[in-house]
């Protein structure tokens, strides 16, 4: 069997798509699925792959490219670019659904692609960005091939586009393009319950094609997580260590840090023989440090209370840092998603305390998970709020690491749905 694969993003530094899309790959080559990833690049390149064949196709606009700088420090963040105003307005404005479709063009009449089109069984395109499906649609009906979407979020609910927050025009334009690319493929794959029900409301017909397959657990090493869980903080005092790994505003800007601080000072305050600890570890941007500033002035006199912050740091530091802390600490301004720092603290088997609106999707994590709280943004509950703190501080054996997310459980799933939509 083969599968194409485009991903532009393929080796941007900082990419999120990068794991999943990796993970695909392994799980294929595993399983003696070979791999054609068309990506990005500098120059139009074929190379030759330990899984199969990577076609990069030249990136005039220098859209990903930048990303793609060597990692002479083997940091995993991406390398900073000053915002454009005039790019960005033409982003926002112009390109519909988003920039990649200049990139699209080449990369659907390039000679190679095509060739690999012809000798391919399915087409899986990744996004954001969703114009990546307009042009899996494209070579699927071109070439008579399946296509795969793997939506890792929302396309209309929950956009990360500002001009989709209103029903305009470009709202129903693409509106269409998605019920388009629905329509067309093979197999929808989605990050979430939720956003697969908010996908089947909107499109009938659609429930034997759909499939949830989570980002699930990262693979740690298993000696490294074996030592991680020996270190933990065992029998903690009443001095908290509460930490926030990552970036506060990211791609949803909603997010805010007062949203998991403004609690644990509540409690604070109604717990004056405690200590609290809230370590924040990962690039903040201005807005975030003049807001933890302001947070820190309005509550100055609360002497136990201390906010530190740390810049990012190597993977295994950070997961040495996680595991020393009592909590650990999560935010999401989204209803559907699912954050990945999520399935990072579960397999740490630390406390988690998380605040997320009401209908969130993390509130039906609690259920399974019982060392996860998590708070209403809108209408925290203090009381509740003192009485978890104080409980998953203290907790050191029961954290449960759900069998359901591991990597192993959701490649079979994956395999699976490859395998039953090949014979169809």
């Amino acid at each position: 069997m083969n599968i194409v694969i485009i991903a532009p993003f393929w080796e941007a530094t900082g990419h999120v798509g990068n794991y999943r899309i990796k993970r695909y790959i392994d799980w294929c080559l595993e399983n003696n699925i070979y791999i054609t990833m068309i990506t990005s690049g500098k120059k139009n390149t074929i190379l030759e792959k330990p899984w199969g064949k990577q076609i990069e196709v030249f990136d005039r606009f220098n859209l990903y490219t930048w990303r793609k700088q060597k990692k002479e420090n083997n940091l995993s963040f991406s390398p900073h670019r000053k915002e454009n105003t005039l790019r960005k307005y033409i982003v926002n404005n112009l390109l519909i659904p988003d920039p990649i479709i200049l990139w699209n063009w080449s990369v659907a009449f390039d000679s190679a692609v095509q060739e690999e089109i012809k000798n391919s069984d399915f087409i899986l395109t990744s996004s954001p960005p969703e114009s990546l499906h307009i042009l899996g649609m494209y070579l699927s009906k071109k070439y008579k091939k399946k296509h795969i979407i793997d939506m890792r979020d929302g396309w209309l609910d929950e956009s990360l586009k500002d001009s989709l927050h209103s029903k305009g025009i470009r709202y129903w334009i693409e509106k269409k393009l998605e019920a388009l690319v629905v329509k067309n493929s093979a197999i929808i794959l989605t990050s979430s319950s939720k956003w697969l029900s908010l996908l089947i409301n909107r499109y009938k017909n659609i429930e034997n094609k759909s499939y949830v397959i989570t980002n699930g657990y990262p693979v740690i090493e298993e000696e490294l997580l074996n030592k991680l869980h020996s270190n933990k903080q065992k029998n903690p005092s009443q001095n908290i260590i509460m930490t926030y790994a990552g970036r506060i505003r990211g791609s949803r800007s909603t997010q805010r840090a007062h949203h998991f601080i403004s609690p644990i000072i509540s409690a604070g305050y109604q717990l004056p023989n405690y200590h609290f600890t809230i370590q924040i570890i990962g690039r903040l941007t201005k807005e975030d440090l003049e807001e933890i500033d302001t947070i820190k002035l309005q509550n100055n006199n609360l002497k136990n209370i201390t906010i530190t912050l740390k810049d990012e740091v190597e993977r295994e530091e950070l997961f040495h840092l996680l595991s020393q802390s009592n909590v650990l600490l999560l935010t999401s301004m989204s209803i559907s998603n699912i954050p990945s720092k999520l399935f990072e603290y579960i397999t740490l088997k630390c406390p988690i305390f998380a605040t997320s609106p009401k209908e969130s999707i993390l509130f039906s994590f609690e259920k399974e998970i019982p060392q996860l709280f998590v708070n209403e943004i809108e209408s925290p509950n203090i009381n509740k709020t003192i009485e978890k703190i104080k409980e998953l501080s203290s907790l050191q054996d029961s954290a449960l690491v759900p069998r359901t997310y591991h990597p192993d459980e959701i490649k079979r799933k994956f395999l699976y749905i490859v395998e039953k939509h090949a014979n169809n």
